[in-house]
């Protein structure tokens, strides 16, 4: 499990945080890296693993206006996030955010939900997450006052060298003025 957000890190315990399962943070100082690691990912139990997240391409900053009445993930997890934006925000434009995995098993097949939520919003912020390693699939998730929802792909095999790429950008229905 991955927390991709700012301050508010999801930790093993009681709420806000997961009493059940034990998360990987992607702070933003990881994410607002293009050489951003996170090393040694830990299990839903808690175990060590020798899988890491390396990032290619960088998110532009946090958000801590993510639904803080979740129902399905901790509240640590849904209340913020990373976003990247093709429009200039914080002095930066063309934010793709991209990030592989690495140290995986390519003998196995993934499966990958992605949650995101963006609370107080009128429009449309529709993002495209291009899953890559031996093929490539893509899923459409809308973030716009999500309390709920999410989207999943299966059966993603990584690379023969271990690999997953995960690359995120806005799609043709997002009309938010800065494609966040």
């Amino acid at each position: 499990l991955f927390d991709f957000g700012g301050g508010n890190t999801t930790e093993h315990g009681p709420a806000p945080d997961d009493p059940i399962n034990y998360w990987n943070n992607v702070t933003t100082d990881v994410g607002a890296s293009d050489t951003g690691q996170l090393l040694n990912l830990v299990t839903t139990d808690g175990g060590s693993t020798s899988v890491g997240l390396v990032m290619i391409r960088r998110f532009n900053g946090n958000n801590e206006n993510g639904t803080q009445d979740p129902t399905i993930f901790p509240m640590d997890a849904t209340r913020d996030t990373l976003y990247g934006n093709t429009e200039v925000w914080g002095g930066l434009t063309d934010i793709f955010p991209s990030f592989k995995l690495t140290g995986l098993d390519p003998s196995i097949a993934y499966t990958f939900t992605f949650y995101a939520s963006r609370t107080g919003v009128g429009d449309n912020r529709e993002t495209g997450y291009t899953v890559e390693g031996v093929s490539s699939n893509f899923v459409a998730f809308n973030p716009a006052n999500n309390v709920s929802n999410f989207v999943t792909l299966e059966g993603i095999k990584a690379s023969a060298a271990g690999e997953i790429t995960i690359s995120l950008a806005p799609t043709a229905n997002n009309n938010n003025a800065n494609h966040f």
